[in-house]
């Protein structure tokens, strides 16, 4: 019997040893008691393996001090949500020695000011701190190993950002749209920055890329129009500086960024630059104009590239960067008015040409045969426009449509009453068009009307042609009996001659009508008389 209870408690363990972390706590806690949560009246906590973690609050809290333990648990973390939207905690303590912070933990904390985070924390989740729009300052330790996407993201009043030099990597979008940031002290063992990361920082005027460093997302610092200039730390095998302020690849071929708030209005790209990243030139206020190199000849251009470039007229480049139009590659761009597209080109992609406001003619040529969603979504100057037939593809919203005004729609979008597609009747042009609303009007002949309308004149010409024939019959076969009576008569006339010859001498007519020539005469006589 003994023996029996040892091997089913050495069976429990091996079970235990290969359970996950969070589950085997649960069953220790319940070993331990029934309940695995409980609360202090502000906070409720869970029961997880080796302290707990705090999963809920009062939303009325206002300030809170964290301590090391509750009830001999130590206070290992704070759940997914555990304070969303507290919109009242204006000051968070921790002296715990917590190791993570989970996904939208403290978002939508919009008065909490400031938040000092133990060394001992690993790991920030997805939008932590996503919307704490007065959070002014923040410090980050060494052992923090994996931070979450958008974790500060819409932090608008944060301005003072300190990084441990020991972490590696920043997320897509961890600062995004921290308007008030105004310097970056970059950590000196950072390898990678992610998309978006610090996307709309534009109070940003210098960035210095530490030695380290050999991941950049081509949006890492998408519309932050204020960077005057890219510094490159000696011993980076990445990255080099190049002419203007702009990051180029280490062995300078590859234009990476192009500082937007350098001031430049004309940019002249050098010989040897034989490629260029998406979103280069992105977000650049006072750029006219762009021209390529010889050096780029047979490349397209990359997606984005000059999108918000809010005083582009012109980009001047060999045919072949534009065989293909990318997508968001002139998005913005209000002040282009025109561009000469190849002839060759194969399709034009997605936002292309968004809000390009002040083009008022475009030709798509022939060869075209795709026209991406929201291609000239808010060209609201371009009155018409003409699709080949031989197009495949029209995303949504294409063309045709607008952002509304205050007041206009409902809507995120808005049909343009003033504006015309043309193309052929049977292509996709006007299949989209009768999905849309957006008018339209056909380019090609209309030849089933045409044949319709010669049926129908063929038809009546017909019917006039068999009446007619129907009335020369009719006109025929009475003419016809006509001349038989005819006929009929001089026959009788023949056979009252031929029987005259038969009886008494003398004109026939005496015997047909009982009287003689003579007697005619006589009656004239007696008449006179």
């Amino acid at each position: 019997m003994k023996f029996r209870f040892q091997k089913k408690i050495g069976a429990l363990l091996a079970c235990l040893a290969v359970m996950p972390t969070g589950l085997t706590g649960v069953l220790c806690a319940s070993a331990e008691d029934d309940t695995t949560t409980f609360t202090d009246n502000t906070l409720t906590y869970t029961k997880v393996y080796g302290g707990v973690e705090i999963s809920d609050c009062e939303k009325s809290v206002s300030t809170l001090t964290i301590p090391q333990e509750i009830d001999g648990f130590p206070i290992l973390g704070i759940a997914d949500e555990a304070f969303l939207n507290c919109g009242g905690l204006t000051s968070l303590t921790i002296n715990a020695k917590l190791k993570s912070i989970g996904n939208y933990a403290f978002s939508g904390c919009s008065a909490l000011k400031e938040i000092a985070f133990p060394d001992s924390l690993e790991t920030i989740g997805d939008c932590a701190f996503y919307y704490c729009t007065q959070l002014e300052k923040i410090s980050l330790g060494k052992n923090l190993t994996d931070i979450g996407d958008y974790a500060f993201g819409y932090c608008i009043a944060l301005s003072d950002v300190t990084m441990a030099d020991e972490i590696t990597a920043l997320s897509q979008g961890m600062f995004y749209f921290d308007i008030s940031m105004t310097e970056l002290n970059l950590p000196k063992k950072l390898e990678s920055i992610g998309a978006q990361c610090f996307m709309g920082c534009d109070l940003l005027e210098e960035v210095t890329i530490p030695a380290s460093l050999r991941e950049l997302q081509p949006t890492a610092f998408l519309s932050c129009s204020s960077i005057q200039k890219f510094n490159v730390e000696d011993g980076n095998t990445t990255f080099s500086e190049g002419e203007n302020g702009s990051l180029l690849s280490e062995e300078g071929k590859t234009l990476v960024l192009y500082p937007a708030g350098n001031g430049e209005t004309v940019c002249q790209i050098p010989e040897g630059i034989v490629s260029i990243e998406p979103y280069a030139f992105a977000g650049s206020p006072t750029l006219t104009s762009v021209t390529l190199p010889q050096s780029f000849k047979g490349n397209l251009l990359p997606e984005g590239l000059f999108s918000d470039c809010t005083a582009l007229v012109g980009v001047g480049c060999d045919e072949s960067a534009l065989s293909a139009i990318m997508p968001r590659v002139f998005a913005g761009c209000k002040s282009l008015k025109t561009l000469d597209i190849p002839e060759n080109c194969s399709g034009i992609g997605d936002y292309a040409f968004y809000g390009c406001e002040a083009i008022t003619e475009f030709d798509v040529p022939e060869t075209v045969e795709y026209l991406g969603a929201y291609a000239f979504f808010g060209c609201d100057n371009l009155n018409e426009l003409t699709v080949p037939k031989g197009i495949q593809v029209i995303g949504d919203y294409a063309v045709g449509f607008s952002e509304p005004v205050d007041g206009e729609s409902e809507e995120n979008v808005l049909l343009r009453k003033n504006f015309v597609l043309h193309g052929d009747s049977a292509s996709v042009a006007k299949k989209y068009a009768d999905s849309t609303g957006v008018d339209f009007k056909r380019t090609n002949f209309n030849f089933p009307l045409l044949f319709a309308i010669v049926g129908g004149v063929a038809g009546i010409l017909a019917v006039l042609l068999l009446i007619s024939l129907l009335r020369k019959a009719k006109k025929n076969a009475d003419a016809k009996k006509t001349i038989e009576q005819e006929e009929v008569v001089d026959e009788n006339y023949e056979s009252i001659l031929e029987s005259s010859d038969d009886e008494t001498e003398g004109d026939p007519f005496d015997r047909s009508y009982g009287f003689t020539v003579e007697d005619e005469d006589d009656a004239e006589n007696d008449t006179e008389e």
